[in-house]
């Protein structure tokens, strides 16, 4: 509830510092922040699907993509205009060449496989305005059947509508963002491999290219996976691919996220209940018709128990 709430509150300290992890790329917390999302979320609900794949998304735009932009261009800038000496600083500090890139590249495909697993859950996800009168019926406790029930439906299901496609203009963008990974990293890998061709390992050292100091050497040995070549590519390819993540940080914008992929804002409650988004006076209205359901329910005992009263005297 503090993360994600449903009802209308000033915004915690554990949403600002939920901001705030997830744009720090140190020990990995953006990552960890985001699996740790991933986890709490309601796997079945299509707006938290969809708020979970453009946060992910947008996070991933910013903290891999311009932020990594820059970081790179600064980390060649000024590995090149470093002395030479026996061996060039680049050799150690150019980007993709840190010891352990590998743990970062790996938890990248990790991130990446929960946010498709999203994509593919949204397709059956629960949304709409049913779900949304399903939702308010359980948390408000009202009986199906009811007065007050049906004036809820009646107020969030006006009439029966055609099912739309869960998560609207955003199904379409996986095939996008399919599209983007692989033309990054095929571009890339393809790249690599004709240097790796063109260069004659009889003639040239080719043990300059490895990184015996790196933890990964000690596991797969003289192998292309030790070949700082490799990871400075898929370095490349990877902030490539963050920078054409832009369209979700659009589609996260609220007013674009509202038209295009029509999902019905939810949260939690206190109890930890998934249940729609509401302001402070749909809160109000809400706590109304729970108390006209109260004085039903009232009303309904009082009238049972005098027909009861008048079978006794019959029978007396």
């Amino acid at each position: 509830h503090r993360c994600f709430p449903a009802d209308e509150l000033p915004s915690t300290p554990i949403r600002y510092a939920m901001m705030a992890i997830n744009l720090i790329v140190v020990f990995q917390l953006c990552n960890w922040a985001l699996l740790l999302r991933f986890v709490l979320i309601d796997h079945s609900d299509e707006y938290q699907l969809v708020s979970f794949i453009l946060a992910s998304k947008s996070y991933h735009f910013f903290v891999y993509g311009l932020v990594q932009l820059v970081q790179d261009g600064a980390m060649y800038f000024d590995c090149v205009l470093s002395d030479v000496g026996d061996r060039h600083p680049c050799s150690d500090t150019a980007p993709g060449r840190e010891t352990g890139y590998w743990r970062d590249f790996v938890m990248e495909l990790v991130r990446l496989a929960c946010v498709w697993y999203a994509f593919a859950r949204l397709r059956r996800a629960k949304g709409g305005a049913l779900q949304a009168y399903e939702l308010e019926r359980d948390r408000l406790g009202l009986r199906e059947g009811s007065t007050t029930a049906a004036k809820l439906r009646q107020l969030l299901v006006p009439h029966e509508q055609p099912a739309s496609p869960r998560g609207g203009v955003l199904r379409y963008l996986f095939v996008y963002d399919v599209l983007a990974y692989g033309g990054c990293f095929v571009f890339g890998l393809a790249n690599l491999a004709i240097h790796v061709v063109a260069l004659d390992c009889e003639k040239v050292d080719c043990r300059a290219f490895l990184k015996p100091n790196d933890d990964l050497y000690h596991l797969v040995g003289d192998s292309l996976l030790s070949d700082w070549r490799l990871w400075m590519t898929l370095d490349f390819a990877q902030t490539c691919y963050s920078l054409l993540l832009f369209p979700f940080v659009l589609l996260a914008l609220q007013p674009f996220m509202k038209y295009f992929t029509h999902a019905r804002p939810t949260g939690y409650d206190k109890a930890g209940r998934l249940c729609l988004s509401l302001s402070s006076v749909e809160m109000a209205e809400r706590e109304e018709m729970q108390g006209l359901e109260s004085e039903e329910d009232a009303a309904a005992t009082k009238i049972q128990g005098l027909w009861q009263k008048k079978q006794r005297q019959r029978d007396q």
